[in-house]
This record gives C-alpha cells, sequence and structure tokens, in this order.
C-alpha cells in the first residue's frame, strides 16, 4: 500500500489529539492516510493494551485512514536507536508516504520529543540505497511538524472547521483515557487527562482564530513554503475578529513578609462576539494561551482577580502608580 499523508507519534490517541482533523480533511479529499504508533500506550495511567488497541482501531475508522499499525517501540522508553530508526525506515519503504506528520521537538514529555527524532531519522535512513534494509529505497518528499502543543509560531493552519465534531468523536473514542469509570481509583500523580478534551478544543478554537476560521490545527515546516499566485493568498489580513482580545494588568497580593507588591501579572481575557457562554475553565486557560505570547516574565503569588488597569505595552511590566513602591531617600550619613 502506499499512502499520501502518514502521521507519526508516541502512543495511540496523540495524533487524534494533535492532527486528526488534517487527516480526515485529506481522507475526504481522496488522499490515503495512515497512523504509525510507536507505542501501544502499556505505560499508560489508564485502560489496557488491548482496551487501547480497540480504541484505537475505532479511532482510525472515524478518521477514515487507510493504514494503520504499531511499531512495537517499548512505551515510556521511546529512543532514536539504531534498531528503532531501522524500524521506522522499513515502515515508510513499505508506505512510500509523500508527506510526514511528526510531533514538535520539544514536549514535555519524552516519548514526544523522541518521537520527533526517531521519526525524523527514519525517514532520512528509509532514503539510503546502501542500507541493508528490505524494500526499495525513498524518503518522503515532506516533514511537517504539529505544533498544537507547542509555544512556538506555526508556518500554517489547516481549518478543520466542518471536521470538528467527526475529530471530537475519534478523541473520545479513548474512552478508557478520557472517560473512566467513576469508579477508577485517582492517581496521586497529575494526569492532564481529565482536561484534555476541553484543552484540545479550546487550543483548536484559538488556531482557528488566527485565520479567520472556527477551529484550526497548526503545523510547523523547516523549509519555506513556495507561493506561485500571491493575489491568492488565503487569510485576510483585515478580517472581522471571531474573539476580541482585551489585556489587563492584575496587581498581585504582596508576597509573604513584604511590604512592596510583587510584578503586575499580565492576562489576556477573550470574550466572544458570538456572546457565547465561555466556562471559568475556559476563561483560565484562554489567558494562559495567550499569555505565552508575552515577550517578557511574569510572576504572581496567587490566581489573580480580574481588574480594569489598562496595560501600557513593552517591558518592564507596567504597574499603576497607586501600587508602585515608594522611593527611599537615601540616609546622609557623614562619611568622616
Amino acid at each position: 500500500m502506499t499512502l499520501d499523508l502518514l502521521a507519526i507519534a508516541a502512543h495511540p490517541d496523540d495524533v487524534e489529539l494533535t492532527c486528526g482533523g488534517t487527516l480526515l480533511k485529506a481522507a475526504k479529499k481522496g488522499y490515503k492516510t495512515g497512523i504509525l504508533d510507536l507505542t501501544a500506550g502499556e505505560m499508560g495511567t489508564r485502560g489496557t493494551p488491548e482496551i487501547r488497541a480497540k480504541e484505537a482501531a475505532l479511532a482510525a475508522k472515524l478518521l477514515k485512514v487507510s493504514w494503520r499499525g504499531t511499531l512495537g517501540v517499548p512505551d515510556s522508553d521511546v529512543q532514536p536507536s539504531r534498531q528503532h530508526k531501522l524500524a521506522v525506515a522499513r515502515i515508510v519503504r513499505q508506505l512510500r508516504p509523500r508527506t510526514v506528520i511528526l510531533p514538535f521537538w520539544e514536549a514535555r514529555h519524552p516519548d514526544h520529543y523522541h518521537a520527533s527524532t526517531l521519526g525524523y531519522e527514519g525517514c532520512f535512513l528509509a532514503g539510503l540505497k546502501a542500507l541493508p534494509l528490505e524494500g526499495d529505497p525513498f524518503r518522503p518528499f515532506k516533514i511537517l511538524y504539529s505544533t498544537l502543543f507547542a509555544e512556538v509560531r506555526p508556518t500554517f493552519v489547516v481549518d478543520i472547521t466542518p471536521h470538528f465534531e467527526l475529530r471530537r468523536k475519534a478523541i473520545l473514542a479513548y474512552s478508557s483515557q478520557f472517560r473512566p469509570r467513576t469508579a477508577a481509583k485517582r492517581s496521586n500523580v497529575f494526569i492532564p487527562l481529565d482536561t484534555l478534551e476541553d484543552d484540545m478544543n479550546l487550543l483548536a478554537r484559538h488556531f482557528g482564530n488566527l485565520i479567520g476560521v472556527k477551529y484550526g490545527e497548526p503545523f510547523l515546516q523547516k523549509d519555506l513554503p513556495e507561493i506561485d499566485d500571491i493575489v491568492e493568498l488565503p487569510v485576510r489580513s483585515f478580517y472581522p475578529a471571531r474573539w476580541n482580545s482585551r489585556m489587563f494588568v492584575v496587581p498581585s497580593l504582596p508576597a509573604a513578609g513584604s511590604k512592596a507588591p510583587n510584578l503586575s501579572f499580565l492576562v489576556t481575557f477573550v470574550h466572544s462576539q458570538k456572546n457565547e457562554a465561555i466556562s471559568p475553565r475556559e476563561k483560565t486557560l484562554t489567558i494562559l494561551v495567550f499569555c505565552t505570547l508575552i515577550p517578557f516574565p511574569l510572576r504572581t503569588s496567587h490566581p489573580p482577580a480580574l481588574a480594569k488597569t489598562p496595560l501600557t505595552f513593552g517591558p518592564p511590566p507596567y504597574v499603576p502608580p497607586s501600587l508602585a513602591p515608594k522611593p527611599q531617600s537615601p540616609s546622609l550619613t557623614s562619611s568622616e
């Protein structure tokens, strides 16, 4: 089988969360798509490899992918070893995808950033003629990186608005991860699964807004894109924003034992022009998303309450005069 588009990720459900809408859109355009899970997710806090395999099969069906496979790399130990790179190269030679989507090379989970290196180097090795590996040499034409979790500016964003609901169903096909039994014992270690669905929905709305649509998935490519017709470039430079961003400075409470206030805390509060209901969690996540764009560090000692003090742009952060520390007069002492 030959694929047009192959997404490689560390665990089952990673692809659905980061680029599932893009795969579905490609499949509906007639392209043959595929997913390569490097591990079976056997080290996950929830579910079992057998349960997750069934969930992955259902998600693949919803996303209309033509092929899905598992490489068998140990979960929690994804490494760009020679053995694993050859295994990826073998799959690439077999499927011959024109475009490959990889995770971004910086991430919280070690498996995710190692998956990026492993996937890239496996694709490179697949093109070496002298490599002692079955199959004809082949190297993908294009490597893309999914940046939904990354704090980087994407090269482009794919509009997934018409496919958002089916993408959401594919994510929720992993019921062991996102809809666990209420009787299941909770872990003492924080895991993001309880809020991941909401996080992904909000991020899809954020990146969609950047290109003037409702939902989008962001990608980065290391090479420059070629543009043939600049007159027909998409994304309006002056478009009615779906969201209005309003910035406020929220003064933080004094730290323990300190008389002066801490640095102000900058938040971005997003209001919907359509007066859509926004949950408290969505407000908080929106603040976190937009604060990643601030070019200077921020600090606060408590969760800020909304204030209406306007922001003066540019570092250092603006501190209202009423809260600014009073200058201390130097003590006049004789040096003689």
